[in-house]
């Protein structure tokens, strides 16, 4: 089954989706490049629209074919490839702790995206969302940014990169 997603659709809302829907794929969140089948994206080069595979994105930690070439690319929509059926395999020791499982074990879907994101809640790595924008998240980027230079004299360079601003008022 392919579920395809508009740029900017909450990472969050689409697992729970596919967890009720008992799709696998994407529970663990860290599969991503596994799950994506393509991405449509705007390229400013060539002044057109381009379907990428997967491989063509290039996507690894905290680095893809988009990151290292700013500016020439807003991504539309990604496609996942996605089945029905029991989660992958865990393989992450910390995963398989919070499921209280094995490693190799093979979970309900529903289950594995619960334990990710609980574990990621317990270690800060997520942050509510009810009434974020896009301004209140880059303030706080900048601010954020601002710190860590005065304590160690490096520059942070933000990974989202924003195009254009919204209106007051406009959700």
């Amino acid at each position: 089954m392919a579920a395809t997603v508009q740029a900017g659709q909450p990472l969050a809302d689409l697992v729970q989706w596919a967890a009720a829907e008992r799709l696998a794929g994407i529970e663990c969140l860290a599969g991503i490049p596994d799950a994506l089948d393509h991405l449509t994206a705007w390229d400013w080069a060539l002044g057109r629209l381009r379907t990428l595979p997967a491989q063509a994105c290039r996507l690894r930690h905290r680095d893809s074919r988009f990151k290292n070439d700013p500016g020439r690319w807003i991504l539309l929509t990604a496609t996942f490839h996605l089945t029905r059926s029991p989660a992958a395999p865990i393989t992450h020791r910390p995963l398989a702790d919070e499921l209280g499982v094995r490693i190799g074990a093979r979970p309900p879907v529903a289950e594995v995206a619960t334990a990710v994101l609980t574990n990621r809640h317990r270690r800060g790595l997520l942050t509510a969302h009810d009434g974020a924008t896009a301004t209140g998240f880059s303030q706080a980027l900048t601010e954020l940014s601002t710190q860590v230079e005065i304590a160690t004299g490096i520059k942070l360079r933000p990974e989202p990169t924003l195009v254009g601003t919204r209106a007051q008022g406009v959700p």
